[in-house]
């Protein structure tokens, strides 16, 4: 039974000459323990490795790594290893034989000929720019590529920690570097209950505004099904499980409203309410806070586009005063909503202040996106004061700045706004041509607010141009969009379309 292991091992008879071990190095952890057998191959295909060799671990969770390398540690065959773990989690990352020299590069040399360890890198995530589905990821197309040029430029073992999908993969999409392997170690988790893609779809950190269609229905479904196994309305939940329910369901609803589906966020938004009332969520941790605070954002979020401005800037205001030193990046993204809502209160100056306050943390922490995405809030308020110049100068840099870090979601909102600029100068042309670039981009992330409100843009020129016609198809589109989705924005596109019925009709 492998767990009697877990809570000491026999004493040494008392007759011996050696003192007894530790506490800490009698006592094995149950996931020590489980994987005893594995990490016992894995130490010994250590001590044989000699330059470039490459080995594969199997492992679901970040923090299996960091227990597995206190235990490779300990062992005999591993006291004089150079462990060296390499952080590869870009999910943009697509060269990755060029990451590795940059990295290795960067390494300290040895002090001493005489008493050179051997290093080992052990390379972890992967998985992001690895991605769970589509075909051909290009870090992989890249990797089979480059293989005979690896084995030359890394002079190392290379140990690449990967969750079981990522593995499989690789083993689909780089099969020559997959051939190329010494070894592969399987570490279970010991985390048995939880699915390892629906917990990667938790954390995965691929921006949501650059997801594909196909991405976010299967991001959706894993979320899903994560909420529903940890169903925090069940009875007798554990903390643990109350936990990952409202991090599924928060992270589901901020999907739902990056594809500007809004009636289906507040579908799953809503009941997260009842699981921070219940007796057994207490906030017992800084994450625990973060993940409330992120709730307040994104409802509150979600309250500006369904008309509740006022429930919307008493969420975000709490998530601001229980943002003591908990998350930067939550507390610039309430300073902006907050700023939205101002802005759109006409209290300029106060929206500004807030903005400002946003883009000093973004620029502190290097948050690009919400920089961009600060920027272009300012743009819109330079524009609405009419200071064009500025505007377009604040829109142009909040654009090369999504162009750069590939934010389809915010390239498509800056070319609208752009193209709305150039509408009212009467630069017809030019503006349509944005407001279709924008339109594509909103298409092909399936964004159907965006879609919706960019074809009542064009709808509106075409009934300009004296097009009825066509103006009424397009406001008809989006008009059922908007009500489908519980935008606010329908009561407008109605108007525009009456209005544009009853020009037709005085017409004929």
């Amino acid at each position: 039974m492998p767990f009697k292991k877990l809570f000491g091992r026999s004493q040494p008879p008392e007759s011996s000459p050696t003192p007894p071990p530790s506490l800490a190095e009698q006592v094995i952890s149950p996931w020590e323990a489980q994987n005893e057998g594995t990490i016992a191959r894995l130490a010994r295909f250590i001590d044989f490795a000699k330059g470039f060799t490459l080995g594969f671990v199997e492992i679901s969770f970040p923090e299996d790594l960091d227990d597995l390398l206190k235990v490779l540690k300990k062992r005999p065959e591993c006291r004089l290893v150079d462990f060296q773990v390499f952080d590869f989690s870009d999910p943009n990352l697509t060269y990755l034989q060029d990451a590795l020299k940059q990295r290795i590069d960067q390494l300290p040399q040895s002090i001493s000929a005489l008493m050179t360890p051997k290093r080992v890198i052990l390379v972890k995530g992967l998985e992001n720019s690895i991605g769970l589905f589509g075909d051909y990821p290009p870090v992989l197309q890249d990797l089979n590529f480059v293989r005979d040029a690896l084995a030359d430029s890394v002079p190392y073992p290379v140990l690449f920690c990967l969750p079981s999908y990522a593995i499989n993969r690789v083993i689909k999409f780089a099969p020559d570097f997959w051939s190329w392997k010494s070894g592969v170690f399987r570490l279970l988790a010991s985390h048995d209950s939880q699915d390892e893609a629906s917990i990667y779809a938790l954390h995965a950190q691929k921006m949501l505004g650059n997801a594909s269609q196909l991405e976010k229905q299967e991001r959706i479904r894993l979320l899903e099904k994560l909420a529903q196994e940890f169903d925090p309305l069940a009875a007798n939940r554990s903390k643990a499980d109350l936990r990952i329910a409202a991090q599924a369901l928060v992270e589901l609803g901020i999907v739902h409203i990056s594809s500007g589906e809004f009636l289906k966020a507040q579908a799953v938004l809503e009941p997260i309410a009842q699981i921070f009332e219940k007796p057994g969520w207490q906030l017992e941790a800084k994450s625990d806070l973060a993940i409330y605070i992120k709730y307040l954002i994104w409802r509150g979020h979600l309250d500006v586009v369904l008309g509740n401005t006022a429930k919307a800037e008493q969420r975000l205001g709490t998530a601001l005063a229980l943002n003591n030193d908990v998350s930067p990046i939550l507390k610039a993204t309430s300073y902006c909503y907050l700023g939205s809502i101002k802005a759109q209160q006409d209290q300029i100056e106060e929206a500004i202040w807030l903005f400002q306050q946003s883009l000093k943390i973004e620029e502190r922490i290097g948050d690009a996106q919400g920089q961009a995405a600060t920027l272009h809030e300012i743009a819109k308020i330079k524009a609405l004061q009419n200071n064009i110049e500025e505007a377009i100068a604040l829109f142009n840099q909040s654009l090369n700045i999504k162009e750069y870090i590939g934010d389809a979601l915010g390239k498509a909102a800056t070319l609208h706004e752009i193209a709305r600029i150039k509408a009212q100068q009467n630069n017809v042309e030019e503006a349509i041509l944005l407001f279709h670039q924008s339109l594509e981009i909103f298409e092909r992330i399936g964004n159907a607010h965006g879609k919706a409100v960019t074809l009542n843009e064009i709808a509106k020129i075409k009934g300009q141009q004296g097009n009825a016609k066509e103006a009424i198809t397009l406001f008809h589109l989006a008009l059922e969009i908007l009500q489908r989705i519980g935008s606010q924005d329908a009561a407008t596109s109605q108007a525009w379309l009456e209005q544009v019925q009853q020009t037709a009709t005085l017409s004929d």
